[in-house]
């Protein structure tokens, strides 16, 4: 949340996205820690994604549940992160509140050779914007790769095709203070 804040006086909408896992859903107080967080830094909720993994056991759990409408009704935007490698039902995304499908890169690795993969993806991101949902691929990590799934209108991209993972200073330095 600090580092939100600090890329926010550069990119004041600057968005963070910040993975939580079942464990964390389950057994500690994350909206509570979460939102004092948040505010005690003066930040928009806005500016926070809660991305959480497909997963059965989700689904399953009535306290999980409760967490994610707690954090839709503080207009904490939600992504269901790695979708399409598990319980992928419409019907999951929507009693779960995500907001954002997140498709994993399952899908993206081999897209500009698969027409399947490449239709499979093009419907799941039209079926998801039909219900106002925004997509993100996930795990692009070629120029072929982002070539093929630049036509099929997702939201974002993401992946090693953009860079690897870094510290804090140097993702400021490459992004942020351009």
């Amino acid at each position: 949340a600090k580092q939100c804040k600090r890329w926010m006086e550069f990119v004041p909408d600057f968005q963070m996205n910040i993975n939580l896992s079942f464990v964390q859903l389950k057994k500690s107080d994350v909206v509570k820690d979460a939102m004092e967080c948040i505010d005690r830094l003066g930040l928009p909720h806005e500016n926070f994604v809660f991305e959480v993994t497909e997963s059965g056991e989700i689904e399953s759990s009535i306290a999980t549940k409760n967490v994610l409408k707690s954090f839709k009704e503080k207009n904490i935007k939600l992504a269901i992160d790695d979708f399409g490698t598990g319980y992928s039902n419409p019907r999951y995304v929507k009693d779960m509140m995500f907001g954002i499908i997140k498709i994993d890169r399952a899908f993206i690795k081999n897209i500009q050779n698969s027409e399947y993969d490449y239709m499979l993806v093009q419907y799941i991101t039209d079926m998801a914007h039909s219900l106002n949902l925004k997509v993100c691929y996930e795990g692009v990590e070629t120029k072929e790769e982002m070539e093929s799934v630049g036509s099929l209108n997702p939201d974002c991209i993401q992946g090693y095709y953009f860079g690897r993972p870094s510290a804090s200073e140097v993702f400021e330095k490459h992004f942020i203070n351009q």
